[in-house]
């Protein structure tokens, strides 16, 4: 039955990576569409049985960051892009200070 809905074919992993690659983030808090994006990540490898590139990761994140996340990173260390880990992290921790500082 899931072949029926849900074929594992070349063509459905170029769309599920093509939504990757062009997350669409809205103007809502950042880290809540990151971790969704995260899940739809993890659908994806699971489902083509290979990891997506870190690079690429860390790639679509900077390039498709809303405006604020993107003056964010510019204003950190090289280090901060270095990893998709590394990035990750930082935003953590930027959107624990935005939640300690903005109240």
């Amino acid at each position: 039955m899931c072949q029926v809905f849900a074929p594992r074919n070349a063509e459905r992993h170029t769309s599920m990576l093509a939504g990757l690659l062009d997350p669409g983030w809205g103007t809502g808090p950042f880290l809540p569409q990151l971790i969704a994006w995260e899940n739809r990540v993890a659908d994806y490898e699971g489902e083509v049985g290979l990891p997506l590139q870190e690079t690429i990761k860390t790639a679509t994140v900077v390039s498709h960051a809303p405006s604020a996340i993107k003056e964010f990173l510019k204003l950190c260390p090289a280090a901060v892009t270095a990893s998709y880990e590394e990035l990750r992290s930082a935003l953590i921790v930027h959107d624990q200070r935005g939640l300690l500082y903005d109240h």
